[in-house]
């Protein structure tokens, strides 16, 4: 049985975006943003601060079933409250403490 292979998602700007969902009002009431990414199982190898920047507002970040090695351009995320980055290859998560 031959063993499926799968693109590796390239995050380019513009294509994060795409995986955002939810929205909830800004704090001052003015506007909506989106607060929830999905990019659970994707081939995701890396991130980069260009497709970082625009999840900084995201409070929900699943990346699960990836293989990401290093997380910290998500230092960006100031309003994060879940994070999941089982089964990729994270070995420290130093830069959110």
């Amino acid at each position: 049985m031959a063993e499926e292979t799968r693109e590796k998602l390239v995050l380019k700007p513009g294509v994060v975006s795409s995986f955002l969902c939810n929205f909830n009002r800004t704090a001052d009431n003015e506007c909506l943003q989106m607060v929830e990414l999905n990019m659970a199982d994707k081939v995701v190898d890396q991130l980069n601060a260009k497709s970082a920047d625009e999840t900084k507002d995201a409070q929900y970040i699943d990346l699960s079933m990836n293989s990401i090695a290093e997380c910290g351009t998500l230092s960006v995320c100031q309003q994060l409250v879940r994070l999941n980055i089982s089964k990729n290859k994270v070995k420290s998560l130093l830069v959110f403490c």
